[in-house]
């Protein structure tokens, strides 16, 4: 149910400007709709809590285990450097206050959508299914989630949406790995940055990124195993 209402009403957010698209007169009041494509997924997330009284139990379990500071200063530092990187492939001129604020704004855009698609979402499917299933079936509810936006924003066809549906799951499949790894929605919203970062990148790169992060989580998971074990 709540993936069902979260597709339908994040879709409508975008008819307005589709419409528009097509040389239809529509009011600016109705195009600013646009901008609450992903405030529906938290506004849902937030009434379903409330109505179970579980916004605390929600709260505390997105910080479940603590987080080191070099870790998160680490992948602030990598989201910086990415944004730098976009300025120069893109051939922009950006100044250092349109990086930071672009930085500040990633930031939150993914937090928004973390606290929901990780925080709330795949804990709930987690718990009635094993965590490489949950982790995938999330990541592809995710992707399926972004296909207004391609398809009525980014007027983009049929073989591109398949591909960043591709893309979005491999993305979602490591948030989701992350976050069921280290049990901190920070961890997720850091790498979801700076995956939005590298996303203005041309497409090897961001396939590289993510690969390397996948790899890492998975490599340090294994060393802190034989750690423990010995």
């Amino acid at each position: 149910m709540w993936t069902l209402l979260v597709w339908i009403i994040s879709a409508i957010c975008y008819v307005p400007l589709y419409i528009s698209y097509q040389g239809v007169a529509v009011p600016s009041m109705l195009l600013e709709l646009k901008y609450f494509f992903v405030l529906i997924p938290l506004i849902f997330t937030l009434f379903f809590l409330l109505r179970n009284k579980g916004i605390k139990k929600w709260l505390m379990e997105m910080f479940e285990l603590s987080v080191r500071v070099g870790a998160l200063v680490f992948s602030l530092i990598i989201a910086v450097v990415g944004i730098f990187f976009t300025n120069i492939l893109t051939v922009q001129e950006w100044e250092l206050q349109t990086l930071l604020v672009g930085m500040v704004y990633l930031f939150f855009m993914a937090l928004i959508e973390e606290v929901v698609w990780r925080g709330y979402r795949l804990r709930s499917v987690a718990q009635n299914r094993k965590e490489v299933v949950a982790i995938l079936f999330v990541s592809l509810e995710w992707a399926v989630w972004h296909i207004p936006m391609w398809a009525m924003r980014n007027l983009i066809g049929i073989e591109e949406i398949v591909f960043w549906i591709l893309y979005t799951v491999i993305v979602g499949c490591v948030l989701g790995k992350s976050y069921m790894r280290y049990r901190n929605i920070l961890v997720p919203v850091l790498l979801h940055t700076i995956f939005n970062v590298f996303f203005l990148m041309p497409v090897h790169i961001n396939l590289f990124v993510v690969l390397s992060i996948w790899i890492a989580i998975i490599l340090f998971e294994r060393i802190e195993e034989k750690l423990k074990i010995n």
